[in-house]
């Protein structure tokens, strides 16, 4: 009986989180650079001259459009950065 006592302390032991359990093993790695935030687009591409979209200073957009017809469709533009990038993203139309 002793002994099945000693090995369900060793299971839970062997079970249990151990915050020393490697000592010598590598330290955690110091903190990542900061986040670069979100990338930044200088102008956008799109099919449709009734939809236009800006990029605001915290990396969300403003997607507006003259045709209420398109309100909830789903339209693919192409995302140019300043260095020429070309990102292609899927808006919805408000």
């Amino acid at each position: 009986m002793e002994r099945d006592a000693q090995l369900a302390r060793l299971a839970r032991a062997a079970s249990a989180p151990s915050s020393s359990s490697n000592p010598t093993g590598p330290s955690p790695s110091p903190s990542t650079p900061s986040d670069p935030g979100p990338r930044r687009y200088t102008h956008f591409e799109i099919p449709n001259p009734a939809v236009t979209v800006t990029q605001k200073e915290d990396g969300t957009y403003d997607i507006r459009t003259t045709d209420p017809g398109l309100a909830g469709s789903v339209m693919q533009i192409t995302a140019v950065t300043g260095s020429g990038e070309e990102d292609k993203l899927f808006i919805r139309i408000p």
